[in-house]
């Protein structure tokens, strides 16, 4: 026994010896894996030496970019400040080119192109000190011989370092899968330590259980009782009989997660309670462990937290099964971790493929403003604009735009630079390249420890967007100018802008022809037609203008054709009253030859007495006559009267409707006004119709005057003609009395005379009244023609024609067949007349 003992504790004393150098081997493999780690992260970042390479590749460009300042007309630096800067690359060269050197070479190759772009570089800057001396010399003349020398030792020189490039590339990414490989290697060997350390675990455990000695038990208890491992130990019956200090602090700390499930649950009395009541299938569990015969791994549920399970027999020399040992790792914390983990890089992910598929152009840069990253769009845009970026740029490559500086795109780099390290908000800038123009928005990544990781920008091609504002302005302003032609070219454009153009395309078309029709029908009207209606289909203020216009239209030819009707019977009106007035002439001149008569007829009285009595039948049938033509001549002067007032009614309802028409027109403008720059066509059509409406009301006035006049004078007639008639009746009764006593006419001879002298005088001033009447009724009847022809102007619908001059013989007077006295001109109704003339062709 005590052999055995003795064989046990050397067993026991080998066992902590590999425990001990498993435990060494698993802190030196986490170090190796930490290391390793570290190394494949610092190859995911540009690696030391290309960074250096791409710096150096910068600097030899912007040497080259230092000489060709004709490049930018505006920008032309002066020898001096050319010569100082290419100083100052050549200094930046070097001091890269030193970090560059110093760095290890992985390779023969890799050692021999680091000499010849060593060799390369100096040439090249003996050439670009060549060109200086040139420039120095010669001046700006001097620069296309040396310029041409420093190109094709740059092209070389700068193929070799794309060369190396390339190669550092392909050597990076097989280190890089070199170390993979080491660290998959370094975690499987991980997972056998730790096995491996477990087994021996157990093999206390096992000397613990078997072990006779109980000092010997003891020591191995206390042991397992301070590993870190959480072990628990079962017997064949699955009652727990051992539980070490760890996974009793495990169970205590999870507690009252697991009552969530178990409530019986209780960490203090575990020791000698059945493992059934972690398990909701018990049979099950009971059933795999009795068929245990190696390693058995699990994850459970209990209580919202996770628990891994590695469950070992237990068997004794006679193969026995003894129970079992499990060891409880709680990994809710590590699956917690590693859930967040596995989100962030879904996450991450999705940002990623969204960027690509983003169709905003997206660029990113590190703090070293390099590009690290650019999505598909902006791809496309730089491919779109490469041939004219190059007008500008030269060296610009979209292939090499990854990992290049954007100091590239700027012509002052140290400004762009300044900007953006002090970066802290969103930046937005405009800039010109190759005739392009570019819309940059730039805004600084802050992690969330304010750390500054590098700038995002946002570039939009404002290229076509330019264009097609200058378009619109253009266009605009041909239509401030009254043309309408010019249109938007929708042929060239797509999407937005070309919805745009087809929609101003529209709208110029419909203000085209609104504005036309307006036009045609102002033009139809200053013609004299008004049978012109606005027909097309219009909505809002232009189908406003077009019923405000065919209303205007129609009420000026309801008018016209009123004015029409009323001046044809005005001058059927005039010419009666010409035709009666010349016919009371007529028949006073009678009447004087009639007193001519009987003044011859007295002096013959004293010849003889019968032919006094002849002479006074005679006379009594002269004065009969005369008494029914004064009679007819009173009837024709109350009708004439008559016909004057209703002609100045007439008149009066003329001057109401152009003072309608005025008021018309007003409201009109007014109309105009609110439609602004549209209305101001038609302002002005409203301003020549209120002009009209004026000149037709005070046309209408002057006409009432005319006609109040002729009133006056037509009573004044009517006056004359009741004096005469009892002249006439006396003169009857004479001689009535001369028939009845020739003996008397002796002795009333004088009294005839008399009577005579008074009758000639009534004559003269009949002869005199009809003479006025006649002068005025051609005054009258020569307006009332003008009106007329004024009117015959215009020409309106059949409907409201009706009175026009093709039926002006429905009110043509009966004019007297005995001759007409010639009518006097008037002076004032002429020039009028002109005046109006001269109005309509203005209009």
């Amino acid at each position: 026994m005590l052999n055995k003992l003795r064989a046990i504790h050397k067993i026991g004393i080998v066992f902590v010896l590999i425990a001990i150098v498993l435990a060494v081997s698993a802190v030196l493999l986490v170090k190796e894996k930490n290391f390793v780690q570290n190394k494949i992260e610092s190859l995911n970042a540009n690696p030391e030496k290309i960074v250096y390479l791409e710096s150096i590749k910068n600097n030899l460009s912007w040497g080259v970019l230092e000489l060709v300042p004709m490049s930018y007309p505006n920008n032309f630096l002066k020898i001096g400040q050319i010569k100082e800067r290419l100083i100052g690359r050549q200094k930046d060269f070097n001091s890269k080119m030193k970090q560059f050197m110093l760095t290890k070479t992985s390779s023969q190759e890799e050692a021999y192109t680091r000499s010849e772009i060593q060799k390369e570089s100096e040439k090249f800057f003996q050439a670009l000190e060549k060109t200086v001396q040139a420039i120095e010399l010669r001046g700006q003349e001097g620069l296309v011989e040396p310029t041409t020398q420093v190109l094709p030792i740059h092209n070389s020189l700068i193929q070799k370092i794309e060369d190396q490039i390339v190669i550092l590339n392909q050597s990076y990414i097989q280190e890089k899968q070199s170390l993979a490989n080491i660290l998959n290697g370094i975690t499987n060997l991980f997972m056998g330590v730790g096995l491996a350390f477990v087994l021996v675990t157990i093999f206390f455990i096992i000397l613990f259980v078997f072990s006779s000695n109980g000092e010997y038990d003891k020591k191995i208890q206390v042991a397992l009782d301070n590993v870190s491992t959480n072990i628990m130990i079962a017997d064949k019956n699955l009652n727990i009989i051992y539980m070490n200090q760890s996974v009793k602090k495990m169970f205590e700390n999870a507690e009252s997660d697991i009552r969530k499930d178990i409530p019986s649950f209780n960490s203090k009395i575990l020791m000698g309670s059945n493992i059934d009541t972690f398990h909701k299938n018990p049979s099950h569990q009971r059933s795999l462990l009795a068929n245990l015969t190696s390693s058995y791994k699990a994850v459970i549920q209990i209580g919202g937290r996770s628990f891994r399970l590695i469950a070992n027999p237990i068997i004794s020399d006679r193969g026995e099964r003894m129970g079992s040992v499990v060891e409880w790792d709680d990994i809710t914390d590590q699956l917690v971790i590693q859930k967040e983990i596995d989100k962030q890089s879904k996450e991450n992910l999705r940002i990623r493929v969204a960027l690509d598929n983003a169709s905003t152009n997206i660029m990113v840069a590190d703090t070293n403003f390099n590009v690290v990253y650019m999505n598909r769009a902006i791809m496309r845009m730089f491919e779109n604009a490469e041939m004219e970026i190059k007008k500008d740029i030269s060296a610009f490559n979209l292939k090499a735009l990854m990992g290049s500086s954007i100091d590239s795109y700027h012509k002052n780099p140290s400004h762009q630079r300044n900007l953006l390290s002090s970066l802290t908000t969103t930046y937005e800038a405009n800039i010109q390249i190759g005739g392009r123009t570019f819309n940059l928005i730039a805004n600084p990544i802050i992690n969330d420890k304010n750390e500054r990781l590098g700038s995002v920008v946002e570039w939009n091609d404002t290229t076509n967007q330019k264009a097609v504002q200058k378009e619109v302005e253009s266009i605009i302003q041909n239509a401030i100018q009254g043309d309408f032609s010019q249109k938007i070219n929708s042929e060239n454009k797509a999407g937005f802008y070309k919805n745009l153009g087809n929609e101003i395309n529209k709208l110029l078309d419909i203000t085209s022809s609104g504005l036309n029709d307006v036009a045609n029908i102002m033009e139809a009207i200053s013609k004299g037609d008004l049978t012109q209606k606005i027909t097309a289909d219009y909505k809002g203020t232009f189908g406003q203008l077009k019923d405000y216009v065919n209303n205007t239209v129609s009420k000026l030819s309801e008018i016209i054709a009123d004015v029409r009707n009323n001046s044809d019977a005005l001058l059927s009106a005039a010419e009666e009253v010409n035709a009666t007035a010349q016919s009371l002439s007529q028949s006073s001149s009678e009447q004087a030859a009639s007193v001519e008569q009987t003044s011859s007829s007295l002096e013959q009285m004293g010849s003889t007495i019968s032919q006094n009595a002849n002479n006074a039948k005679q006379t009594e049938m002269i004065a009969s006559k005369a008494s029914e033509k004064a009679k007819e001549g009173g009837s024709s002067v109350q009708e004439t009267v008559k016909a004057m007032r209703q002609i100045a009614e007439k008149i009066g309802i003329v001057e109401d409707i152009a003072y309608q028409t005025n008021l018309l027109a007003l409201n009109a403008a007014i109309e105009a006004a609110r439609a602004g720059e549209h209305g101001k066509g038609f302002a002005v059509v409203a301003s020549e119709v209120r002009k009209l409406a004026e000149r037709s009301q005070v046309a209408a006035n002057e006409i009432g005057e005319l006609a109040g006049t002729s009133v006056e004078i037509a009573e004044k007639a009517g006056s004359l003609i009741n004096e005469i008639v009892p002249g006439i009746n006396k003169t009857a009764d004479l001689v009535q009395e001369i028939a009845a006593s020739s003996n008397e006419q002796a002795t009333g001879v004088g009294q005839i005379n008399k009577a005579l002298a008074q009758l000639d005088g009534v004559t003269q001033q009949n002869a005199s009244a009809s003479e006025e009447l006649a002068s005025t009724s051609q005054q009258l009847n020569a307006q009332a023609e003008s009106l007329r022809q004024n009117m015959d102007f215009f020409v309106l619908h059949e409907m409201e024609s009706k009175f026009s001059p093709h039926h002006k013989e429905n009110f043509k007077p009966v004019v007297s067949s005995k001759p007409k006295l010639t009518p006097k001109a008037v002076a004032v109704t002429k020039v009028l007349h002109e005046e109006d003339d001269d109005e309509f062709e203005k209009f």
